[in-house]
C-alpha cells in the first residue's frame, strides 16, 4: 500500500506575519525502493535520512489507508499496522513543538486505543475532529496532535517501536491497567459520540432513499436547509478565485493528470455482490465483465503521434522488482482490475499455452509484412510478466539493427507501466512518426515509421542500457521509469495510451471468452 504523506517546510516568517504569503515546498518521496510502502523499515530509515536534509519539519499529515472493501467490518483492524507505522515515522521526523494530523476510523479496538494513548503521552494536546468535507456516513475522523514533546522524550522506547514496525501484531501495546481510567472514559465518550453521529446519518440516508417512506418529507426539508446554509456561508465568507501564481500544482497540470475520460461506465457493486464475486473463479469473474465493458472500443481505429522536438526529460528511477502491475495511471481503475483478472486467468490456463496475441496470428501478420524489406518486428505477449531487463535487451538488439528509413512494428506490448510508456515515448523520438492501429487479431499494433538516426535520443537509450546492465546482476533492483511522469502527462501520447488500453482490455476479454466458450462445447 502507499501511504499519503505530505511534508511542509514552515518558515518563521509565517509566525511573525500571518498576512504574508508563505510558499510551501512540497517534497514527494517514495522510499529507498521507490514503492512508497511506508511499512518497510528500510523505507522508514530512508525517509528519516531525507527529512534530516530538509528544513525543520513542523507539520506532518498522514492520510493513508488500505482497501477494505472485501471486509469493511474489520477496517479498523486491517489498517491498524499502517497507522502504527505512520505514527512511528512522524515521531522520528517531527521537530519539537510540531503538529501531527492522523486520519483514523473507528476507535473500538485495542490497537487504536493504545496508539491514541501513545500520542497523548508525546503530544501536549490531542483533538478528535471530523471536518465538514468528510462524508458524513463514513467512519473516518482526524486526530489532531499539537505541540510535540520531541524525539528525546520518546527516545528510550524507539527500539521497541522499531521492533514491531511493519508487523501485523494482535498483541496490545499497553496493558489495560496501564491506561488511566480518565483516559478510557474519554475514549469511550469520543467513540460513542462519533458512532451515534454516523448511525443518525445512515438512518437518515436510508429514510431519504425510500420515496414512499413517511419521513420522505424530511429529505425535502433537508435540501431547503442545505440551500440556506450554503447561501449563508457564501454571504459570510465571500469566495474568490485563487490567482494562478498561488497554485501549488496548477489547474493545467491537474487536468492533465485526470483520466475521467477513460472511466468505463459500469454498475457499482454492492457489498453482497462483492462477496459473491470473491467465491467465483477468475475465469467466471472475467466473463461477468464481458457485458459491462462493451463500450471499451474507441470511436476511431488508428491513432497518430508525432514528436514535436528531440529534447527529453530523462528520469531513470531504480526500485524494487515486481512481476505484475496492480494498478496504472494509464488506464481507469476498472480496466486495471480487468487486466489483473486476465493475468490470473492466464495463470490458471497456462497448461493450455494460452498467450495473447497468439504466435500463429503474429506469424501470419509478419508474413504479410515480408512484401517490404525495410522493416523490423518485435514480438511480445500481453500475458508476459514485467521484466525490464529482458525488455531492454530486446530493445537494444532492435535499435542496433535498424537502418535509416526502416519501419518498426511492435506487437503484444503492454502499455500499463511508466517504464513501458517511457520506452515507447523515447523510441518515438527516433522515428518520423508513430501509428497505433487497433487489430481484431493482434490487439494493438505499434507502427514506428521511418527511422532517423538522432544521436541525442540514441544517447539517451545508451544511458538506459548502461543502467540496465548495472541492475541486471541484482535481484533487488530494476528500472521503474525512464521519463519524467510530468513529461508523459503533458505529451499528446498520454490520452492515446488510455484509449488503447481500453481496447487491449476488450481484445483480451474477447479472446479469452472465445477460448472459454469453445472449451465448453
Amino acid at each position: 500500500m502507499r501511504s499519503s504523506w505530505c511534508f511542509y517546510n514552515m518558515f518563521e516568517q509565517l509566525a511573525k506575519n500571518k498576512s504574508s504569503l508563505c510558499v510551501l515546498e512540497l517534497n514527494w518521496y517514495f522510499g529507498s525502493d521507490n514503492t512508497g510502502n511506508l511499512m518497510s523499515l528500510e523505507n522508514l530509515d530512508a525517509l528519516i535520512a531525507r527529512a534530516k536534509s530538509m528544513e525543520n519539519i513542523f507539520l506532518i499529515t498522514a492520510d493513508g489507508s488500505v482497501n477494505c472493501s472485501i471486509n469493511p467490518g474489520e477496517q479498523e483492524g486491517i489498517v491498524a499496522s499502517l497507522h502504527f507505522c505512520e505514527v512511528v515515522a512522524a515521531i522520528n521526523i517531527l521537530q519539537t513543538g510540531g503538529n501531527f494530523l492522523l486520519k483514523i476510523f473507528t476507535i473500538f479496538e485495542h490497537q487504536s486505543i493504545c496508539l491514541i494513548y501513545l500520542l497523548s503521552c508525546i503530544f501536549k494536546k490531542i483533538h478528535f475532529y471530523k471536518p465538514v468535507t468528510s462524508k458524513e456516513g463514513n467512519s473516518e475522523i482526524y486526530v489532531i496532535c499539537l505541540n510535540y514533546k520531541g524525539i528525546d522524550f520518546i527516545l528510550p522506547y524507539l527500539p521497541i517501536l522499531r521492533e514491531q514496525y511493519g508487523k501485523s501484531n494482535s498483541i496490545a501495546m499497553f496493558k489495560k491497567n496501564d491506561l488511566p481510567k480518565s483516559f478510557i472514559e474519554q475514549i469511550i465518550n469520543c467513540a460513542q459520540m462519533f458512532k451515534n453521529y454516523q448511525c443518525e446519518v445512515i438512518e437518515s440516508n436510508i429514510a431519504a432513499y425510500h420515496p414512499n417512506n413517511l419521513n420522505s418529507s424530511l429529505s425535502i426539508e433537508d435540501k431547503k436547509i442545505a440551500k440556506l446554509v450554503s447561501d449563508k456561508f457564501i454571504t459570510n465568507f465571500p469566495l474568490q478565485r485563487l490567482h494562478n501564481d498561488l497554485h501549488i500544482v496548477g489547474n493545467i497540470r491537474l487536468k492533465r493528470m485526470k483520466n475521467n475520460h477513460w472511466v468505463v461506465e459500469a454498475p457499482t457493486e454492492s457489498y453482497n455482490e462483492i462477496q459473491k464475486m470473491q467465491i467465483l473463479e477468475p475465469m467466471e469473474r472475467l466473463m461477468l465483465h464481458v457485458k459491462h465493458f462493451k463500450s471499451l472500443e474507441p470511436a476511431i481505429k488508428t491513432f497518430y503521434f508525432k514528436p514535436t522536438n528531440v529534447s527529453l526529460d530523462v528520469c531513470i528511477n531504480i526500485g524494487k522488482p515486481y512481476s505484475r502491475t496492480k494498478s496504472s495511471r494509464f488506464c481507469s481503475v476498472q480496466v486495471s482490475e480487468i487486466f489483473n483478472l486476465i493475468f490470473q486467468t492466464i495463470d490458471l490456463e497456462s497448461g493450455k499455452h494460452l498467450s495473447l496475441p497468439c504466435d500463429e496470428s503474429m506469424s501470419l501478420y509478419e508474413t504479410r509484412l515480408e512484401q517490404s524489406n525495410m522493416y523490423k518486428i518485435l514480438r511480445f505477449h500481453y500475458t508476459d510478466v514485467y521484466d525490464s531487463n529482458t525488455t531492454m535487451i530486446r530493445f537494444k538488439e532492435i535499435l542496433t539493427n535498424l537502418q535509416i528509413d526502416d519501419n518498426l512494428f511492435i506487437l503484444g506490448f503492454l502499455l500499463l507501466t511508466q517504464f513501458h510508456i517511457g520506452l515507447i515515448y523515447i523510441l518515438a523520438h527516433t522515428f518520423e512518426s508513430v501509428e497505433f492501429n487497433i487489430n481484431e487479431e493482434l490487439g494493438c499494433i505499434l507502427h514506428f515509421k521511418s527511422f532517423k538516426n538522432r544521436a541525442l535520443v540514441l544517447k539517451t537509450f545508451q544511458e538506459i542500457f548502461e543502467t540496465q546492465q548495472q541492475t541486471a546482476s541484482s535481484k533487488e533492483k530494476v528500472i521503474l521509469s525512464v521519463i519524467s511522469i510530468m513529461e508523459l502527462y503533458s505529451s499528446e501520447l498520454y490520452p492515446i495510451i488510455g484509449k488503447l488500453n481500453n481496447w487491449i482490455a476488450k481484445y483480451c476479454i474477447n479472446q479469452i471468452a472465445s477460448i472459454y466458450k469453445n472449451s465448453q462445447k
